[in-house]
């Protein structure tokens, strides 16, 4: 036994239990006192689940983790994952000190960790998962991260550590290109989208949302038979052989009601129909939002790849309804609102298109906070398409947060009506005000910044209206 492991377990364990006694999640102190004690305690831990997934990309992460969670769950598999979305060492170390045994052990098939793209260079190497999902990269946290193809050197690096599979998403030119890179034995998997042409949208301009616009061969400008959101899409380069690479997993999305979830017919191909059995599986997704079935891409890739039937991966993904603040529906004693996380632009400018394709009158909740875990950098604001809903009578809107009124002058320059903007800076008083506003007539939607979201869902879990933030959604 490691003893120096079995303390670091222990003192971790009972920091979670006292912090939680107190109403503090426990997410990130224990681990890193923990990791104080024992430096490798996470490479320790997760040595004894050889079945290990690691999730990483800039949007989809937590979500595309909570799929996979509930597929294998489906399949009658017991799992691991860090529920909270704390996907830093110190976050991931306190979700393995919580299920393991004081000896170091999981009791566990799978384990599932969402990393944060900074965070997993370091990570990969002690967690040498069995397979590696890249959802997408765009701008993100520039105080963090810097520019995008940084972002994407840390996730080329770590993919060396992927030991048999890497789920790419084949729509993004920048993850797409890693494939050329895993090491030896890894084998791809690419995922993808296939849009009907009424559903087809325009070429990607320069500008708003689009960070990837140049082929990484020759520099040319790519051309796109269409695109799904931002850069991602079906891409060629008109000057070398560039191109979105053959799918492994095909969505062919049958249904057009995105706003309310969609139908999705799931092709497969190659090796991986062969393994699953299958080559065609329509599925039923209760989750709102072309992104959500890009996660549902990546997490039957992963499944399928991992040797679930393809009846189970239905099964999982049609059963689920929701990840931790993302689109989740919170019902309380004033009515009923959907809180979501919005981080960056690409991400932001998703969930107003799925608000905007909800019919009816709307009340939108903007809460934007500056805090470290959010990036102290606003700016990405300026390239969120507010305008959009300058002429929307139908839509109000009220800011919040810590950077309350930077929002509403952002909004005023979108044309945003000065009527249709409210300020109430503090985040649990500007959701009741939009619930009174409403008076049940008008949908409301809650847009937080990562903090925002996390200091309101606490309010919340005291309230009994969501779980605690580390049980997460199932």
């Amino acid at each position: 036994m490691n003893l120096r492991l079995t303390a670091a377990v222990a003192v971790g364990k009972l920091l979670i239990m006292a912090l939680r006694v107190v109403g503090r999640a426990g997410t990130t102190l224990p681990g890193r006192v923990a990791l104080a004690l024992a430096p490798d305690l996470i490479s320790e831990i997760c040595r004894a689940v050889d079945n290990r997934i690691v999730v990483t990309g800039t949007n989809g992460k937590t979500t595309t983790s909570a799929m996979l969670d509930a597929v294998f769950r489906s399949a009658g598999q017991k799992v691991v994952r860090n529920v909270s979305g704390a996907n830093l060492a110190s976050g991931v170390a306190s979700s393995l000190i919580e299920h393991a045994t004081l000896a170091g052990h999981l009791l566990a098939d799978i384990l599932i960790l969402e990393l944060d793209e900074a965070a997993i260079p370091s990570l990969a190497p002690q967690v040498r998962p069995r397979l590696a999902v890249v959802t997408n990269l765009f701008r993100d946290q520039l105080d963090r991260f810097g520019e995008l193809d940084r972002t994407a050197t840390f996730v080329r690096r770590s993919l060396a550590s992927a030991r048999e599979v890497a789920c790419l998403n084949a729509d993004d030119p920048q993850v797409a290109g890693f494939q050329r890179s895993l090491p030896d034995g890894c084998r791809p998997v690419m995922y993808g989208v296939e849009l009907s042409a009424p559903q087809q949208r325009p070429v990607p301009e320069h500008g708003v949302g689009v960070d990837v616009q140049y082929c990484f061969e020759c520099g040319a400008r790519f051309f796109y038979d269409f695109t799904t959101y931002g850069h991602l899409g079906h891409y060629t380069c008109p000057q070398c052989s560039s191109a979105r690479p053959s799918l492994h997993v095909m969505g062919l999305i049958t249904g057009g009601e995105e706003a309310v979830g969609g139908r999705v017919q799931l092709r497969l191909s190659g090796e991986l129909a062969r393994e699953a059995g299958v080559t065609e599986l329509e599925i039923n997704l209760r989750v709102p939002g072309i992104y959500n079935i890009y996660n549902a891409l990546a997490a039957a890739a992963a499944a399928v790849a991992s040797g679930v039937a393809a009846e189970d991966v239905r099964a999982g993904l049609e059963a689920f309804t929701g990840a931790f603040g993302r689109m989740e529906r919170v019902q309380v004693s004033s009515g009923e609102f959907s809180l979501a996380l919005v981080k960056n632009p690409a991400g932001f400018n998703e969930v107003l298109r799925t608000v905007q394709e909800d019919a009816g009158d709307k009340v939108l909740v903007l809460a934007v906070n500056d805090h470290a875990a959010d990036g102290r950098d606003i700016s990405w604001l300026w390239d969120v398409q507010f305008a959009q809903f300058s002429d929307s009578p139908e839509v109000s809107f009220i800011s919040s947060g810590l950077r309350a009124h930077d929002m509403a002058v952002r909004l005023k320059y979108a044309q945003v009506p000065r009527e249709r903007i409210t300020v109430v800076p503090e985040p649990s008083a500007a959701v009741e005000a939009a619930l009174d506003s409403s008076g049940g007539s008008a949908e409301v939607f809650v847009l937080c910044t990562y903090t925002a979201m996390l200091s309101l869902r606490s309010e919340l879990s005291s309230r009994g209206a969501v779980p605690d933030m580390w049980k997460g959604v199932r």
